[in-house]
């Protein structure tokens, strides 16, 4: 049997295996790029493809007519956008990032980016200072400095943190955590102290997309089944914004409303949706100028500035060539 596996990445096949009947299993070649084998023929001539997987990162800042591509190396991920619109912060995670990834800031006027550390970048202060940072799927959080300055850690004992948002006090932020392996919920942290505040209740799953932070700090939204519900960071009752339905998912909130897509994955249109009346008109249409060969465009990834005059996003995109090679038998 022969096989195309990674000696290391598992994103990136480079290395053709082959395995007798024993279990024994040999190298037969190694390849550049991301490799699959379709076939083998009985002369030993064998058919692949050879597949260059790229993620990357558009943004239009405030005042631009047209998006820019900020993409870095080979597996560029947006996770935030400045206030100003003028930095983003990104991580790579395939062979350029390491096999811990790396997180980087960029300027979105195209200026060369400056790589902060090893890890998944999650979220950038509003001030453009810190950075938050998980590495190797760890139950905490790093936050690094994009200049200047000593790193924090941000744990909290008993909650697994998963995911971020900063609060625009510049103290506090937003995180998706788990309580001892029990559902995702919503907590606000003290990043230099020790507080510790649940937001949305027991029980109320809370997905990896699906919710945002409000541009003033007071509400978070959240997708649930055929409802959007909001809930008030300082506590207090929910409630659901109207005419909802399952097909909306939220994807962000700017200061004349809540964003809304009903496809994330196949980007489009982008709704901006009155929380207090459901009311809703477009916002803009996200397509990437360049179509070919795109898999996925990521608007759970869409960041704005908060009047939404600047936004970027990520996009997948896999573009492949088939070969048939003879010589290795």
């Amino acid at each position: 049997v022969w096989f195309t596996a990674a000696e290391e990445l598992p994103l990136f096949r480079n290395t053709i295996y082959a395995m007798n009947q024993s279990g024994d299993v040999r190298i037969v070649a190694r390849v550049p790029g991301n490799t699959s084998l379709h076939d083998i023929a009985p002369d030993g001539r064998l058919l692949i493809a050879r597949t260059d997987d790229r993620s990357g990162i558009a943004v239009r800042a405030p005042g631009d007519a047209v998006e820019r591509d900020l993409s870095w190396l080979d597996s560029s991920t947006l996770a935030d956008l400045s206030r100003d619109g003028h930095q983003v912060l990104f991580y790579e995670y395939g062979v350029g990032g390491g096999p811990r990834g790396s997180t980087y800031v960029r300027g979105t006027d195209g200026s060369p980016a400056v790589r902060l550390g090893e890890g998944l970048a999650r979220a950038l202060s509003p001030d453009g200072r810190w950075a938050i940072v998980q590495t190797d799927g760890s139950p905490h959080f790093d936050v690094i400095p994009t200049g200047p300055g000593e790193a924090l850690r941000l744990e909290r004992p008993g909650l697994t943190l998963l995911d971020a948002r900063w609060l625009p006090d510049e103290r506090n932020v937003v995180v998706r955590a788990r309580a001892q392996n029990g559902p995702a919920r919503l907590y606000v942290l003290d990043v230099k102290g020790s507080a510790v505040r649940q937001v949305t209740p027991d029980g109320f799953e809370v997905g990896e997309t699906g919710w945002a932070v409000s541009p003033d700090g007071a509400m978070l939204a959240v997708s649930s089944g055929q409802h959007v519900e909001l809930f008030p960071i300082a506590g207090g009752g929910a409630r659901r914004v109207p005419g909802a339905s399952d097909r909306w998912r939220v994807v962000g909130w700017i200061e004349r409303g809540l964003l809304i897509s009903e496809d994330p994955a196949a980007g489009g249109t982008v709704f901006r949706v009155d929380p207090a009346t459901g009311r809703r008109d477009t916002w803009a249409d996200i397509n990437p100028e360049d179509p070919a060969g795109i898999m996925n465009l990521d608007l759970s990834t869409l960041v704005t500035t908060p009047d939404g005059r600047g936004y970027g996003y990520s996009w997948h995109r896999a573009m492949s060539d088939l070969y048939l090679v003879d010589g290795l038998v």
